[in-house]
């Protein structure tokens, strides 16, 4: 397509203006003369970087008298600007966003347009340029890598795997083998099915979520009022939905509205089924096991001869079956049952693509609950399975320890889950190589912060800090660890304080510079040798930034332990709350930490208490692109231009984000159970 920039009215008017009139080498220059100015591009959707290369090159060419010769880009937040030394002519694209300048606003400053303090505002990109700029980073974040915690539940559902966990991620695959990640606005999930044309899942507390696709998922506002810690089971058919907590049974038409249709008798009924028009629910503690509905409201007990209770129940092919502590039993109608099988036993059951899978140490499947074989034998009895789903050609199993793994042959078995089950607790990135290091699970690298791969390099070492400076990353943790690599793949351990817990690392004015617990700080000219400083330093340092020619740590005890030459240091009493992590950008230094709290300094000396729009604990923050990002428990999120005024972000996780890295066109966080998010725009 061809861009048609059209400096129209405002630009044009100033421009014209500005050179006189008449006699100007622009006098009779029109929009159109300009729109044949803008180069052609393959793409309508470029960024703010790009948009403001595509206008200010446009400039040039239509304006050569204002703007002589083909100039290059410079950057000086917000603004991407060009320099015409010739004529003292500045023009500027806002390029991040600013709380002084409109984002994507052009601007000029010269003669008769505005000074340096005071440029001209002479309308937007979008008024000159058919165009669309995508958003900066930071506002829509995307799961490069979910949480892994326990997977619940495992279902075959409208041709597709679903996978539910403890964190509140729902992992889909087409085929067993790719799992993607979808956002959900649940913390914890056991269960989920599909009927009537919805999704809906369930979990711990009031947790109820619907999907018309699978892919995006609400919370309805009904909450529902019960006393245990949540929802275990969820059936549908025939235009209903139940659900069920172990006290109180659920019902709903559309799987927005819930009302409660608990069974007399205050029965434990832990999971529900629906088949053959009607619903089957099971009392794992009662003397009556099974609570039969035809319309998902009204409930008749039923019995099973010499059992007292039933632990799951599931229908296919035809049938319901349900596992008792002594057997499997099964139905056609739910009224009538038989025992299929003595001594099988567990506390899962399910169905899937004509299979019955009964989940307990192992895996076994069967057609008709008569005869029974072992598909999937599991070594680590500590972590238990939660489910198992079959397609066509494929079975997928499910369980604590984030167990997620798939067979087609039923013999060899592979994991699908993606990254590591360890807490990330700290990123950062150098020349479009993004690094994350955990505790105890290696370090990982990413090129654009969406697809990560684990270090080639074996490293088992609890990492707590990561940084970057001389072309060189520098990770440091535990036992005095530090690692040094000039890609983020390789990595090497050189020698430090054998007995030194080391926290972070940042690295300023020409040198690294780690601290850790017990005062512990080092400092280090190119990654490899280093020496201990600071012997006055008695409290532990969780962070460290460097800016404004000064060394700020944050101390335990509610101090700041500050230095210019990272050699000799000054403890100074903050008594601003607990502080977790710092950072440095364009209004200074940022420190947060419990309850929410944000700290602003210009010098690291002097402190002022910002209002961050949350009480959650902040535990990671970082400066890029114009922005400061703070990241903390259960997936807060908030961002500001000014390090003043703070708004909340949706991160897409309900996971302790513990560190951030933001470079000009991607940002990425990180936290426990393996997860990173990332954005774009």
């Amino acid at each position: 397509m061809r861009l048609a920039l059209k400096f129209v009215l405002v630009l044009a008017a100033v421009l014209i203006a500005a050179c006189g009139g008449g006699g100007s080498a622009q006098q009779g220059l029109s929009p159109q003369v300009i729109a044949a100015a803008a180069p052609a591009v393959a793409t309508s959707s470029v960024s703010a970087s790009a948009a403001a290369d595509l206008l200010m090159d446009a400039a040039e060419v239509g304006y050569p008298a204002l703007f002589p010769g083909h100039k290059a880009t410079q950057s000086y937040a917000p603004f991407a600007f060009r320099y015409y030394p010739e004529t003292g002519m500045y023009i500027g694209v806002v390029i991040t966003p600013s709380g002084n300048y409109r984002l994507n606003g052009v601007y000029l400053v010269g003669s008769g347009f505005g000074t340096l303090a005071s440029p001209q505002d002479v309308g937007l990109v979008t008024d000159y340029l058919a165009v669309t700029i995508n958003p900066p980073p930071g506002n829509v974040w995307d799961i490069a890598l979910y949480p892994k915690s326990d997977f619940r539940d495992v279902q075959y559902l409208n041709g597709k795997f679903y996978a539910v966990n403890s964190t509140g991620s729902i992992v889909v695959s087409n085929d067993g083998l790719s799992w993607v990640a979808v956002r959900t606005p649940a913390s914890q999930l056991t269960a989920i099915t599909y009927a009537n044309g919805k999704f809906v899942a369930v979990g711990f507390g009031d947790t109820v979520i619907t999907s018309l696709d699978g892919e995006t998922w609400v919370r309805p506002t009904w909450a529902p009022e019960h006393p245990d810690g949540g929802f275990s089971g969820v059936a549908g058919g025939a235009g209903r939905f139940v659900a069920t907590t172990g006290s109180t049974v659920f019902g709903s038409a559309d799987g927005e509205t819930w009302t409660d249709v608990t069974p007399q008798g205050s029965p434990y009924i832990g999971r529900v089924a629906y088949g053959n028009g009607v619903f089957v629910a099971v009392d794992s503690e009662g003397l009556t096991p099974l609570y039969v509905s035809s319309d998902g409201v009204t409930w008749t007990p039923h019995a099973l001869a010499y059992e007292a209770g039933a632990r799951d129940v599931t229908y296919g092919n035809g049938i319901f079956m349900v596992v008792t502590s002594g057997g499997i039993w099964t139905s056609a109608d739910g009224l009538t049952w038989t025992n299929a099988t003595q001594g099988l036993s567990g506390p899962r059951l399910s169905f899937s693509s004509g299979h019955f899978f009964l989940i307990s140490g192992d895996v076994k499947s069967s057609e008709d609950g008569r005869t029974w074989k072992t598909v999937y034998s599991k070594l680590d009895v500590s972590n238990p399975l939660m489910g198992a789903a079959a397609s066509a050609d494929r079975i997928v199993v499910a369980g604590f320890g984030a167990l997620l793994q798939q067979s087609a042959d039923l013999t060899t078995w592979t994991s699908v889950v993606q990254g590591p089950n360890a807490q990330f607790t700290k990123v950062d990135a150098m020349n479009g190589t993004f690094v994350a290091v955990t505790a105890g699970g290696g370090i990982w690298h990413s090129a654009d912060g969406k697809q990560w791969s684990r270090a080639s390099t074996a490293i088992t070492t609890i990492l707590k800090g990561v940084t970057h400076g001389n072309g060189l990353f520098v990770a440091v943790g535990y036992g005095g660890a530090v690692l040094t690599s000039p890609d983020g793949d390789h990595w090497t351990q050189v020698a430090a304080e054998a007995n030194a817990y080391l926290l972070t690392v940042t690295f300023g004015n020409g040198q690294f510079v780690a601290g850790g617990f017990d005062g512990y700080m080092l400092t280090s000219p190119d990654g490899t040798h280093w020496t201990r400083t600071g012997s006055n330093v008695l409290v532990n340092v969780a962070d460290i930034a460097y800016g404004n020619g000064r060394y700020v740590a944050l101390g335990s005890s509610q101090t700041i332990v500050s230095s210019i030459d990272g050699r000799t240091w000054t403890v100074t009493p903050l008594g601003a709350g607990w502080l977790e992590a710092i950072t440095y950008g364009s209004s200074g230094f940022v420190a947060v930490g419990s309850n929410g709290i944000v700290a602003t300094s210009a010098d690291g000396l002097t402190w002022s208490a910002r209002d961050s729009t949350t009480t959650g604990d902040l535990l990671g923050v970082a400066f890029g692109a114009g922005q400061y990002i703070a990241v903390g428990a259960y997936g807060t999120m908030v961002a500001s231009q000014d390090a003043v005024h703070w708004q909340t972000r949706d991160s897409g996780v309900s996971t302790y984000l513990y560190g951030a890295c933001l470079t000009a066109d991607t940002f990425v966080a990180v936290g426990t159970w393996g997860a990173i998010v990332d954005s774009t725009h």
